[in-house]
Order: C-alpha cells, then structure tokens, then sequence
C-alpha cells in the first residue's frame, strides 16, 4: 500500500483527471461539429419534442420513438429551439458533464469528508468510462444522475426543499429516480415527504399553465402509455434492457412478468426497510445517505424499468466511493469491487466494436451491478456495527463519567 502511495505522489492526478475529463468532451464536441448533431446522438428527438411542445403536436409518435421522457422534459428543452443544432448539441452536452461533476464532487465532499485532492481525482477517473457513452450520444444519465447526487449532499446539508427540488428534476428526466427518492421520503418522511408531493404536483401544474390542459392530460397519458409498451420483453438478449432480467433470461430462468414486478417491488421494499432500520439503529447520517444512495444506484439499474448501457453512469459513484473505502475493507471485498469494475471495463471496451450487442447480451453490466450490491450491503454491515459499538461504549462509560466529583 505504501508502494502505491508513492507511486501515485509521482504523478499529478488532478490534473490528469481534468486533461482526461476536458479531452473526453473535446473529442465528442470536435465530433458534433464535424458530424452534425444526428450522427450517434438522441438530440434530434429532443429537439422534435420541444418543437412539438411548443406546436401543440403530439410527443408520443412512431416516428419519434427515442423519445421516452416526461411532457416537462420537452418544456424545459424548448430554449433550444432557439439555437442551431449543432451549438445547442455541445451546450446539452456541456450542461450535463457539468451538473455530474458538481454532484459528484459536492456529494462526495459531503458524504466523505475526509476525501483529498487525489482521492477526488480517482473518483472522477473511475467515472469517466461509465459516462463518456452518455456524453458521445447525448442521453440525460449525466444530468440525472449528477440531480440526484446533488439531492443527497443538500439533504446532508439539511436543506429540505432543495434536495426536493432536486429530486422532481430528475424524476422529470426519468421515471426512475422515483425509487431514490422515495427511499429518502422514507427516511426522513416529516421533513422531506411533504415538500417532495408538493414540488411534484407544483410541476405537473406548471405544464398545465404552459399549454392548454386537454393537450397537456394527453401527452402524459401518452407518456405512461408508451413506457408501459416499452419493457423489451419479447426481444432478444442483445436488444433486451441491461438488468436483472437479462441475467435470469440468459441464465434459462424466463421469469413471468407478474412474478418479477413482484420481485421489483419485494427488493424495493427490503431496501427501504434495511435504510429504515439503519438510521433507527443511529448509523452516522454521512453513512446513512452514502448507503442509501448506492442502494438505490443498485436497484434503479437491476430493477428500473428501462436500463441501457447509458444508464450505468448511477453506477459511477457507488464504485468510486467503494474504492476509495476498500483499502480497509477484506480482501474478498476488493476481489468483489475489482471483479465488477473488470465487467464494466468489458462492457466499456465491446461498445469500440461492431460485436458490442453481443458482447452486452451475455450480462456482463447486471452482474457487474449484483457484485457492487454486495458491497453495498456489506457496507451496511459495517455502519450497523460501528452504530452498535458507540452504543456499547456509550453505555459502558456512562457510570464512570456520573462517579466522577
């Protein structure tokens, strides 16, 4: 371990993670340029949505079926309507490498306190990969993904309606980041639960103040329809969802829809009631809020309704936080973390070839995801026993400090 310390004072990390991270968008930004705004990017249907929205038209379409995002995605994407496709791409682009980093940045600060400039830096490389395919074709995972890290460092912070607010902008992203924040409803359910309805029902109102109602009452009607229509059940494993069901289904297993809704929501409710009982059992807030975050990271990506590759950038920090812990963790621990990364890394490196699909159909990411789950859970296991042994020492010297004169 010392070796690796002084291995690592040689080189200036900060630095290379921001050459890293500023290459990265430069590539894809030249990129853009060259290309145009179509080429390998989901911008376009953003753009016809707003166009729509703005138009009184329909967003739920045959011909604009990329677009799978809320009615108040298109609202808040119709300033770019106001620039060309190809300045408004890298903007979109630029917009969501930076709310990621200053969700990441900030809540790491917050949850991990102890984290140095180096460390901060491993992190951001650790999470390169994972959101560069996010960023080359312009999906919102950076954005969603950096809403909801900065929702649990305001929560931290104490700062209610803020964390809120955070957490209605992701779900207006995407659906799923409901789970996270219900989970955070669940814990802190006075403070947080009414604030987090409130904002929710204050948003769906504003649309209804920005287009006539009947319009508006029909594109989220069309919205629910379509995700409903768009599980991939009968599709092969390299056009299926990168989840859990993937795994069963290439494992010969075929779960009946019924059973794994039920399957989504038993996990669901487990991990909510592990959260529950964590903070019942007086596990540090920071410890609290880090395990919470990447139980939900874990669940959105084996159970949400709709994993893609992209979307494994909410993996991002989960596993840079379990690296910078594991140097204190066992060596199966490490095994574990080491052992999912190298699945990611594959599923990384095969998105380079032509043969990417087949590559992703074997599950390589699930797994990946069950792997860093069990850190998770055996990072539980760990605050649990650190809460029970301030508890015992609480308790042993509590004679001793009232026999004092």
């Amino acid at each position: 371990m010392n070796e690796t310390k002084r291995v690592l004072q040689r080189f200036d990390l900060p630095k290379i993670a921001f050459g890293a991270w500023l290459i990265a968008f430069a590539v894809v930004a030249i990129r853009v340029l060259v290309q145009g705004a179509e080429k390998h990017s989901v911008y376009p249907p953003y753009m016809l949505a707003a166009h729509r929205w703005l138009a009184g038209q329909d967003l739920y379409t045959p011909d604009n079926l990329k677009f799978r995002y809320s009615p108040l995605f298109a609202v808040g994407f119709t300033p770019f309507t106001y620039l060309s496709d190809r300045l408004g791409a890298i903007l979109w682009r630029l917009i969501n490498v930076g709310v990621f980093a200053i969700g990441l940045r900030w809540c790491s600060r917050t949850l991990l306190p102890r984290i140095g400039a180096n460390a901060m830096s491993i992190l951001f490389l650790i999470a390169l990969p994972l959101v560069v395919p996010s960023l080359n074709n312009g999906q919102t995972n950076p954005l969603m993904t950096g809403l909801i890290l900065c929702a649990f460092a305001a929560l931290a912070h104490e700062m209610w309606t803020f964390s809120a607010a955070l957490l209605v902008l992701a779900i207006f992203l995407k659906l799923y980041p409901l789970a996270a924040a219900l989970l955070l409803v669940a814990l802190y359910p006075k403070r947080l639960g009414w604030r987090f309805i409130a904002l929710l029902l204050g948003g769906i109102a504003l649309s209804f103040c920005l287009q006539s109602p009947p319009f508006v009452v029909r594109q989220f009607a069309g919205w629910f329809e379509y995700l409903r229509d768009d599980l991939r059940l009968d599709l092969p494993p390299d056009a299926a969802y990168r989840d859990l069901r993937l795994v069963l289904n290439v494992s010969g297993l075929h779960p009946d829809p019924l059973l794994y809704f039920v399957l989504q929501m038993a996990s669901a409710a487990a991990i909510a009631i592990a959260c529950v009982y964590a903070k019942r059992r007086g596990i540090a807030r920071n410890d609290l809020l880090l395990i919470t975050c990447s139980f939900a990271s874990c669940w959105m990506l084996l159970l949400g309704p709709s994993t893609e590759s992209c979307t494994y950038a909410l993996a991002a920090a989960p596993i840079g936080w379990f690296f910078l812990q594991s140097s204190a963790r066992p060596r199966f621990y490490r095994i574990t973390l080491w052992s999912a990364a190298a699945l990611l890394i594959v599923g990384f490196v095969g998105a380079w070839f032509p043969f990417v699909t087949h590559v992703h159909a074997i599950g390589e990411q699930p797994l990946a995801m069950l792997l860093v789950l069990g850190c998770a859970i055996y990072e539980l296991r760990c605050a649990l026993a650190a809460a029970e042994n301030r508890t015992h020492l609480a308790t042993d010297t509590a004679p001793a400090i009232t026999s004092l004169p």
